[in-house]
């Protein structure tokens, strides 16, 4: 079954966030990846050449600038790597991992906030140094159960290169490497690398190379080429900006009024819409069917949407607007089935929402992979105050609760409905918004621009990006609201179509309609 973080990956693949599924969380969600990746000793197979510490051409990029807006930072990541994204409060973790089943490497980077301003990146180096020697290198001398303090034998923690300066354009930073007792049992050591930069008064970037000792030098070579790539952009000026988006986010929204929500929900009360990849010659049946969606929208109360626990008490009963969702999405010979509904109450003050997702095999491809699994995320907000029941098979239940801070938060009904409102309302800006993201299970940052671009008269173009990690993706609206079409940044698309026409198409491809 999937386990660890894999249940909000595959939640997330039928929360639809702006009208947008986020396709890439499928594959993540199959493999059954747990938190941290296992390393892989290389194979005895000879191996290309390593690379040599700061070597750009040695280490071929994709084509991808990978940006952390929190802290204005731009970087490459190399071919075939993937960045996932988490914030809580001020603070980011974003951790990159290659392709491929068996890394040999992986690195983090963090974005702390010095709460003792005047330090400097070489005193945050010393005190991580401090703390993880105090956290798994420290060897005593024990009699029994009884460690005895005064018989402290060494550290299980070695320099493999001192702290030494590193420059990146104008920006100074400290690095160092040291080697550590891996966490498994009868497994090699762990080297990491530490690089660090203070980009403001109060505001630290670091990043992280976790590797083997045998994997070291060339991992390290990547490494140190990944790190040099980085850019940092003024920080009092990136504030700026995104404080201004999240003002025009907070107007636009003032703007709205019940007549405009009602005129969405009588202009489109129901819709299918059809996921696919479509081939070079743009013929339906020679396209790839990734999958389908069908959204309902109606004025409601909680009740509709048969929450229990917890979320149910924090639910008022008062009427609003809902959005009920049944998607269905194929991998690799599995059925992944969604049904999720998302309450708002007219006042916006109050939401409650509902996810369940189930797997089955319709093809059974890979013995090895899970082929059957339901998981479910119920989550309500009153005001400030958000909670969320996570549940999955083989784990315990679990609840969070993601802080809500400052301005500009909008719920997960006004997330899917936001493009419409944006094409409506006919503003041409640069909008932020905060919203609970499944995925990561926090609230994160989302940004989104209209415009009316002149080579597609009487068409409005929505550009969302829904976390500062992932790629902005397009949804093109006739001039009266209408949804046309989404490109979703992979060659993935997804458009309206009529139910009888999905169901003609999907029978004659012999998939799943049942």
């Amino acid at each position: 079954m999937p386990k660890g973080d894999t249940m909000p990956r595959l939640l997330n693949v039928a929360l639809l966030t702006a009208g947008l599924i986020l396709l890439p969380a499928v594959a993540d969600a199959q493999t059954n990846r747990p938190k941290g990746p296992a390393f892989a000793e290389p194979s005895a197979k000879p191996k290309p050449k390593p690379t040599q510490p700061g070597s750009p051409s040695m280490v071929p990029m994709g084509d991808e600038v990978f940006r952390l807006d929190s802290v204005g930072l731009t970087m490459m990541l190399p071919l075939g790597a993937r960045a996932e994204s988490t914030t809580v409060g001020s603070r980011s973790t974003v951790q990159i991992t290659p392709g491929g089943a068996s890394p040999s490497w992986f690195m983090n980077i963090q974005t702390p906030v010095d709460p003792e301003p005047g330090r400097s990146s070489s005193d945050l180096l010393e005190e991580l140094m401090r703390r993880l020697g105090e956290a798994a290198g420290m060897v005593y001398r024990r009699d029994g159960d009884k460690r005895l303090e005064d018989q402290l034998l060494g550290v299980n923690i070695s320099v493999v290169e001192p702290k030494a300066t590193v420059q990146i354009g104008s920006q100074s930073g400290e690095r160092i490497y040291i080697s550590l007792p891996s966490a498994r049992p009868n497994t090699p050591r762990v080297v990491r690398g530490y690089t660090a930069f203070k980009t403001t008064p109060t505001q630290f970037v670091s990043f992280e190379l976790v590797t083997t000792e045998s994997a070291f030098k060339e991992a390290r070579g990547l490494y140190e080429t990944v790190v040099a790539t980085a850019s940092f952009e003024n920080a009092d000026e990136l504030r700026a900006e995104r404080a201004a988006a999240i003002t025009a986010g907070v107007r636009m929204f003032e703007a709205v009024t019940e007549d405009d929500i009602q005129a969405l929900l009588r202009a489109t009360p129901e819709t299918w819409e059809r996921i696919y990849k479509p081939s070079a010659t743009g013929a339906d049946a020679d396209a790839t069917e990734l999958g389908y969606v069908r959204t309902r929208l109606l004025v409601g109360t909680p009740d509709d949407l048969g929450t229990t626990g917890t979320v149910r008490t924090m639910g008022n009963r008062q009427n609003g607007y809902v959005v009920q969702i049944d998607a269905r999405l194929l991998d690799t010979g599995q059925i992944i089935d969604t049904r999720s509904a998302f309450f708002m109450a007219k006042d916006r003050t109050s939401e409650v929402w509902t996810v369940r997702t189930a797997l089955r095999a319709y093809r059974q491809i890979d013995p090895n992979r899970p082929v059957t699994g339901t998981f479910s995320e119920l989550g309500a907000r009153n005001d400030t105050n958000m909670v969320i029941e996570l549940d999955a098979p083989g784990r315990s239940k679990e609840t969070i609760k993601p802080i809500m801070q400052g301005d500009g938060y909008i719920s997960r009904v006004e997330a899917f409905l936001l493009p419409a409102l944006l094409v409506r309302k006919g503003i041409q800006a640069d909008f932020a918004f905060y919203g609970y993201d499944s995925q990561a299970s926090s609230i994160r940052l989302r940004r989104d621009s209209l415009e009316r671009p002149d080579n597609r008269a009487g068409q409005w173009l929505v550009r969302t990006r829904l976390a500062e990690d992932k790629k902005p993706q397009m949804a093109w609206y006739s001039k009266e609201g209408q949804l046309l079409r989404i490109e979703l940044g992979d060659g993935t698309i997804r458009e309206p179509v009529s139910g009888q026409r999905l169901l003609q198409i999907w029978k004659s491809k012999g998939l799943p309609v049942d």
